[in-house]
């Protein structure tokens, strides 16, 4: 499957995860990161969630799925440990027209979650299209160690730069031009380092 690479604003936007356990944790901490407003579905939650639900960052529904909790939502995370389950929530849905992400079941996914590197607002992911996730763990792993903290610093500064460059040079060619030039002074810096 040919998947469109995005990023998706979810900021205050209702995502429910359908699910209590690790996997389901993962996703919920990854939703909360991108400051979505999430809802737990099921009977049953492990402690990582359970503290979510008592500092009030994720609501909680202690029961099983009922087609009615998609009424609100803008995605779908279906993280149940029964593949017939998280079939029946893809289902709905999918009828509802709500981006729906089945874990370990890419062919049931309108998006994937990809692997990722967060630098402040650098954000780089690796992704294998839901065929081996291993290999995007992997890669993320191995990229972690060249592109490190400070990279968050050098697109601040690189982001501050560009403003002024906007305000005071009229062409966008030149700007582009100047900015090119710092970032090749940046790499041969780096590769000093190493």
């Amino acid at each position: 499957m040919e998947y469109y690479p995005v990023n998706l604003n979810i900021k205050n936007k209702m995502c429910i995860v359908i699910g209590g356990g690790k996997v389901a944790e993962r996703k919920i901490l990854s939703l909360l990161d991108c400051k979505a407003d999430v809802t737990v579905i099921s009977p049953r939650v492990t402690r990582p969630i359970k503290k979510l639900f008592n500092e009030s960052k994720i609501s909680i529904l202690k029961r099983y799925f009922k087609k009615e909790d998609l009424k609100e939502a803008f995605l779908v995370v279906a993280a149940t440990d029964n593949s017939r389950i998280n079939h029946k929530i893809f289902q709905e849905a999918n009828k509802r027209k709500i981006l729906i992400n089945v874990v370990d079941s890419p062919e049931l996914c309108d998006f994937i979650m990809p692997s990722l590197i967060r630098r402040g607002n650098l954000l780089i992911t690796i992704s294998t299209g839901g065929k081996a996730p291993a290999l995007s763990k992997k890669l993320r792993i191995m990229l972690e160690e060249i592109i490190g903290k400070e990279y968050e610093e050098i697109l601040y500064k690189l982001s501050d730069l560009r403003n002024k460059l906007k305000a005071k040079v009229l062409s966008q060619k030149k700007r582009k031009e100047i900015l090119e030039k710092v970032i090749s002074q940046l790499n041969s810096e780096f590769e000093k380092l190493i």
